[in-house]
């Protein structure tokens, strides 16, 4: 294969088939919610998370990362009691808390989409970090009268390397434990 973009192309394909063949199925404690990680991601510890999260005074619970947890997917279920009704309230609520408190804040989309057969709160931005440029990609939806939230977070830098794994991870996200939509 002399063709150098028949290479890149192969190389990614088969780049692609070992992050599917190695991604983990992550299941949400509480829940029959799952998605599975990128590939290599690692469960971070209580201590890593309280480290990495510790802007809000209010980390996540659970999260899995890569090695240096440069990029991560947090995720749980906050006891708020919200039903679909309130989504476009509550994503009016984010825009203006962000604005004011996110340091660098730029947004990318800011929306309610569609998934699973139901709305969520789709939240897509940059913003500057003491150390480094983060790219955010937040959901958040009603689940079993709480709230779902997962946020996958990466450096800019690393995101550029992640992003097509992050939204893989996304579109793998399951509510029910039905295999059939595995």
């Amino acid at each position: 294969m002399n063709n150098p973009l028949a290479r890149l192309a192969c190389f990614v394909f088969l780049l692609g088939c070992a992050c599917a063949a190695h991604a983990q199925r992550i299941s949400i404690q509480g829940t029959d919610a799952s998605f599975e990680s990128p590939a290599g991601f690692k469960e971070l510890s209580a201590e890593v998370l309280a480290l990495k999260f510790n802007r809000g005074g209010n980390p996540p619970k659970f999260a899995v990362g890569n090695e240096d947890a440069t990029t991560t997917v947090a995720y749980e279920i906050r006891p708020v009691k919200i039903v679909d009704s309130d989504l476009p309230g509550i994503l009016g609520s984010f825009e203006q808390q962000f604005q004011g408190r996110v340091p660098g804040l730029k947004w990318i989309r800011r929306e309610l989409i569609e998934m699973q057969g139901q709305r969520w709160i789709y939240l897509e931005f940059t913003s500057t970090a003491v150390d480094a440029d983060i790219h955010n990609l937040m959901l958040m939806t009603p689940l079993n009268g709480s709230l779902l939230a997962i946020n996958f977070n990466s450096t800019r830098s690393d995101f550029i390397v992640y992003e097509p794994a992050l939204r893989a991870s996304i579109d793998s996200i399951r509510l029910s434990s039905d295999k059939s939509a595995e």
